[in-house]
């Protein structure tokens, strides 16, 4: 209640409380606004529920409607695709033979990424029995395909090999050869199919089809085909009579989407596989984050002996806006609202009347009370006359410019404000006549005990008596220019740095920049007028990590500081690293309302670093990598590193050596050391000239090369290393060894040659005695001729590692045969008996080069069974390393060898008789091995003193049909 109103209620008290309520109520008609405004407000709400409740079930009629057309549309869908593999089995099962082009003519009139968008294509699978999968493959390639083969590899009873797939594309040539019954979930789908003899639709899978671009979970569909006239009535003589299979893939995403196309605005429909919801069974979604609605139904649908659950929500638009639903909250509240307005316009002129009666004692009131704010006003005010003298002065004005009220009315007010004198005032006067309202507001310089400081003054002028008096208010801005100077100075030091620096406003939506400086659009590229007001990441290179963004959010959303390092694209598309640096702002209250970010360019460090460690990681590959030994020591003499090959070298563990002194390091590997030869001591403070040879005995005998390197500046670090060169000596020793062999070999029969020549040049004998001389020339001119052949062959086959041999598919038993027909017996007491079995496998081979391995084993069973006896050969198969190996088996019953012999038996001009009674070069078993290495075969030796010797040749069998 005013001033006014509080008059008049002191003098009509009486008589209204002496009146009834209802005539009260009368005389102020706002008593029945309220009232009024509420009755029509519930009035428009009970309307307006009943409409909107008849709108929610239409709604939800209506969405029903669409859940059932989208369930429909997707069973008619892969309805069609059932028909279309029908179709194709009934191709198959009406055509004696169809071709790769029968297949592509059937699929190409289906037209199916015309049609059907979402299915990869039509295509066959075969069923494989294991033992004709090589002749399956053969076909494949010699008729129209050159590089088909089934795949994964392992061995399995059966295979199911895609071997057609239309349109061949390049996605679709990645699943030729593919056994799908390999994968669990596919076969279980195939196994289905197979068993009831209808169609079959896979569970969520990834396809193989599946390139590098982005992958969606696909499902298979399956129809089974059966050898034609063969029973097919019961699960078994189904699984017997199966042919294979036609079927489909689909890419889930692409089939769905293309599905549901007419449905994207008005249905959300997330599709499961299976009977739960989870994210590993999503098949399709067409959410996208979008706002749904309450609505919400779920359905299972059986298709194919296989069920998908499909989850369809309504839009959040998906209410239709029905004009009428809104007029009526609209008009009633417009007619409730003009109800209340003309009742408080009554009201208004019911108190207008009684204010009038009040207005005498209100305005002496209202005096008193002016009175009152001028002298507690918190800004100065002063009144003039015309000429600029002072009239009146409150406390403020006094206590502004520190002067007494008495000694400040009467001065002229240029005085205190020297901008205001007498000039100002005429001129004032002159350019705004009186009459017209004035006002002037304007910063200027106030006078306080002579020192200057800065006022806002606002002045007007109005008319006492018929003059004009000038009122002037004053605000001391002491306080805020100095503010505004500090300000600056921050502008301009932000402006000044080096650092890029953003302002965010966190308190509206997409946290908008309010501020970036000079180093900002300097380090981006991008105007300060391109980003303030706008929402702008820094995130935004590609080589940042996921999570950098989520960090960020999740540091503003709890008000705390981050700091990270991101890849920022500048304006013109070049990629910069910058180190950011980002704090919360707070207000008095302790809310956060702002954001700022400073960053600086650190590419360079970052580019130093990625080198850096680029170059470590080479170093540690190198290091772990390296057969030879690396042992490091830093600058204490104190074990930090050892590589894997130094550890398998001395077959000790990282635990024992790390944190060794180099004394106790030396003094651990001498004991490994042989005593017999010199040990040299380790120093690590300096490098070594030249390599220090260590003999090993332990794990095993070896000789090792130890170096040492100082690093040259840095941590004075020690890098040992270890070479082994042991093989290096084993190949010297064995040279040696081989050329004073062969030295050995070339004279014995040399030496008889020339012997018995000089014999036959120097004298005379007769016929019997020169025929038994040229004999025994001949026979060592024989094994000289045998030796050397022998070192050639050698040498050409390991010189060439079979790349002159020409591998044929061969039976074993031919191989025998060649080679028994080759051979020359030595004598008529040996014998030789062949033990076939009825099926002989057939051996991929060089003819010629077999044929002399199997002969110098042979030839050995027949030198080293001087008694005679019989010789037997056989074949045998066995699986040996997981691998089917046929084996050419040669037994003798001759003098046998031991373990030692046995061991050396490969080694060049080794023999097992030394006394020289057996003719050989010692070549011959050296010869037999190199032959089965290149042909990738094994050797397995049996044998026992006075028993005999079992030599087998393994070689892999090539194919399951055997001769």
């Amino acid at each position: 209640m005013n001033l006014r109103d509080r008059v008049w209620a002191e003098r009509s008290g009486a008589s209204d409380a002496a009146a009834p309520s209802f005539v009260r109520a009368l005389r102020d008609p706002s008593a029945l606004a309220w009232p009024a405004l509420a009755l029509g407000m519930l009035v428009t709400l009970v309307i307006t529920f009943l409409l909107w409740d008849r709108l929610a079930q239409a709604t939800a009629q209506r969405f029903d409607s669409e859940v059932e057309k989208v369930v429909v549309q997707i069973s008619r869908r892969m309805e069609a695709h059932e028909n279309i593999l029908r179709a194709a089995a009934g191709l198959m099962q009406a055509s004696d033979e169809v071709t790769r082009a029968d297949w592509y003519s059937y699929v190409n009139e289906l037209g199916l990424e015309r049609n059907f968008p979402g299915v990869l294509g039509v295509g066959l699978s075969l069923r494989i029995p294991a033992a004709q999968l090589a002749a399956h493959e053969e076909t494949i390639r010699l008729n129209d395909m050159p590089t088909y083969a089934v795949w994964p590899k392992h061995v399995r009873d059966e295979y199911h090999s895609i071997v057609f797939l239309e349109p061949l594309n390049e996605r679709n040539f990645r699943a030729i050869g593919y056994d799908m019954y390999s994968e669990p979930v596919r076969a279980a789908a195939m196994r289905r199919a197979r068993d009831t003899g209808n169609v079959a639709l896979s569970g969520r899978v990834t396809l193989v089809q599946e390139g590098k671009g982005p992958v969606q979970p696909g499902f298979l569909l399956y129809y089974p085909l059966y050898v034609r006239n063969e029973p097919a009535d019961t699960p078994d003589e189904r699984g017997r009579a199966l042919l294979g299979y036609t079927y489909s893939p689909f890419r889930a995403h692409d089939l769905f989407g293309d599905i549901l196309l007419g449905f994207a605005d008005k249905v959300v429909v997330t599709i499961h596989d299976g009977r739960g919801v989870s994210p590993a069974t999503l098949l399709y979604s067409n959410a996208d984050r979008k706002p749904v609605s309450s609505l919400e139904a779920v359905r299972e649908i059986e298709l194919a002996g296989h069920a998908w659950t499909v989850r369809l929500s309504a839009p959040a638009a998906f209410s239709a806006d029905h004009l009428v639903l809104w007029l009526v909250p609209l008009m009633g509240a417009g007619l409730s609202a003009l109800l209340f307005y003309l009742l408080r316009v009554l009201a208004a002129t019911a108190r207008a009347n009684r204010s009038a009666h009040a207005m005498t004692q209100a305005l002496t009131i209202s005096e008193s009370r002016l009175v009152t704010v001028l002298e507690t006003a918190a800004d100065g005010i002063v009144t003039t006359d015309e000429s600029g003298m002072v009239l009146t002065v409150n406390r403020s004005a006094a206590e502004m410019f520190e002067i007494g009220i008495d000694a400040a009315v009467g001065l002229p007010l240029s005085r205190l404000l020297p901008m205001f004198d007498a000039a100002w005032f005429a001129g004032q006067a002159e350019m705004h006549p009186i009459g017209p309202r004035w006002r002037f507001r304007q910063d200027v310089q106030g006078v306080r005990r002579s020192r200057r400081f800065p006022v806002t003054v606002s002045a007007s002028r109005f008319n006492l008596h018929g003059r004009p008096v000038y009122s002037l208010l004053m605000r001391d801005i002491t306080e805020q220019v100095e503010a505004q100077t500090r300000m600056r100075l921050h502008d301009r030091a932000l402006e000044s740095s080096s650092e890029a620096v953003i302002i965010r406003d966190v308190q509206r939506g997409g946290y908008p920049v309010v501020y970036v400086n000079a180093a900002f659009e300097r380090l981006t590229g991008r105007a300060a007028d391109e980003v303030i007001g706008r929402t702008f990441t820094l995130a935004s290179g590609e080589q940042n990590p996921e999570h950098v963004l989520d960090e960020m959010r999740w540091a503003i959303a709890h008000q705390k500081p981050y700091s990270t390092t991101l890849d920022v694209r500048r304006a013109d598309g070049r990629s910069i690293w910058v180190a950011l640096s980002s704090s919360p702002v707070r207000d008095n209250e302790g809310r956060v309302t702002h954001y700022v970010d400073v960053f600086g360019d650190v590419t360079e460090r970052i580019e130093f670093e990625r080198k850096l460690i680029r170059r470590t990681n080479r170093l540690h590959t190198v290091f772990s990598l390296s057969p030879d030994g690396f042992v490091t020591f830093d600058e204490g003499g104190t074990l930090t590193n050892v590589n894997p090959a130094f550890l398998r070298i001395t077959e000790l563990t990282q635990s024992e050596l790390v944190g060794l002194s180099a004394a106790a390091f030396d003094g651990l590997i001498a004991r490994l050391a042989d005593p017999d030869k010199p040990w040299p001591g380790l120093e690590l403070d300096h490098s070594t000239a030249e390599p220090q040879r260590l003999w090993l005995r332990l794990p095993e005998p070896r000789v090792l090369e130890r170096s040492a390197r100082v690093a040259p500046e840095g941590r004075s670090e020690t890098v040992l290393y270890f070479r082994d060169i042991t093989q290096q000596f084993e190949v010297d020793r064995m040279k040696s060894e081989f050329l004073s062999t062969a030295a050995h070999e070339l004279r014995t029969p040399l030496a008889s040659i020339l012997g018995f020549a000089e014999l036959l040049i120097n004298r005379e004998y007769d016929e019997p005695a020169r025929r038994r001389m040229h004999t025994i020339i001949h026979r060592q001119s024989r094994v000289l001729v045998n030796l050397i052949n022998d070192l050639l062959d050698l040498a050409r086959i390991e010189a060439r590692t079979g790349q002159d041999f020409r591998f044929e598919d061969l039976s074993a038993k031919g191989i025998i045969s060649a080679t028994l027909e080759t051979l020359t017996m030595p004598d008529d007491s040996h014998t030789v008996r062949l033990d076939m079995p009825p099926a002989v496998p057939r051996i991929r081979v060089d003819h010629a080069k077999m044929v002399r391995a199997l002969g110098n084993v042979i030839t050995n069973a027949f030198k080293y069974s001087p008694g005679g006896g019989e010789v037997v050969v056989t074949v045998c198969e066995a699986l040996r390393h997981s691998r089917l190996m046929a084996g050419m088996r040669v037994i003798d019953h001759g003098i046998g060898m031991t373990p030692e012999q046995l061991a050396r038996i490969f080694e060049r001009f080794y023999r097992a008789d030394p006394s020289g009674n057996i003719p050989g070069t010692g070549l011959g078993m050296s010869l037999v091995r190199e032959i089965m290495d290149l042909h990738g075969g094994e050797i397995e030796i049996d044998s026992a003193p006075g028993v005999g010797t079992t030599v087998t040749l393994w070689l892999p069998v090539m194919d399951t049909a055997t001769t």
